[in-house]
């Protein structure tokens, strides 16, 4: 029988945690393991953060997932904070950053039914990923 309440963490590899740590001189962690009985989100982040973020609300101890932690994390850097965050992505979305693709959000796109014709009733997010040519 599977436990819903069960919380499941992943925890940055101490080497690549180390190396980004010499790079960036971390002081403050908003969702450190184990869990320190604090709500990073309802705190004031330091000026070089660590975030790695739950996967899933499912994961967190206060029911917010990572878009939760990653507005946080734009409105600190906003007041002129370091935040570096580590976030799974999808393969091809490496590829496209490794080729030095240039990235645009473009919000969230009603795309159209092939058949229908209808735009979707939940646009999803899309990013535009532009691979220019050499002259």
């Amino acid at each position: 029988m599977e436990n819903k309440d069960r919380k499941e963490f992943w925890i940055t590899p101490p080497e690549l945690y180390r190396s980004l740590d010499q790079e960036f001189h971390f002081d403050f962690d908003p969702c450190p393991y184990p869990f320190d009985g604090i709500n990073g989100l309802d705190k004031e982040w330091g000026r070089n953060v660590w975030l790695n973020p739950p996967f899933r609300k499912s994961d967190s101890h206060f029911g917010a997932g990572p878009t939760a932690f990653i507005r946080k994390a734009i409105e600190e850097n906003k007041k002129g904070k370091t935040v570096v965050t580590i976030i799974n992505t999808n393969a091809f979305i490496n590829m496209l950053i490794e080729a030095g693709a240039e990235m645009r959000s473009l919000g969230r796109v009603k795309w159209l039914d092939g058949k229908t014709g209808e735009a979707w009733k939940s646009p999803s997010n899309t990013t535009l990923f532009i691979l220019r040519g050499k002259t």
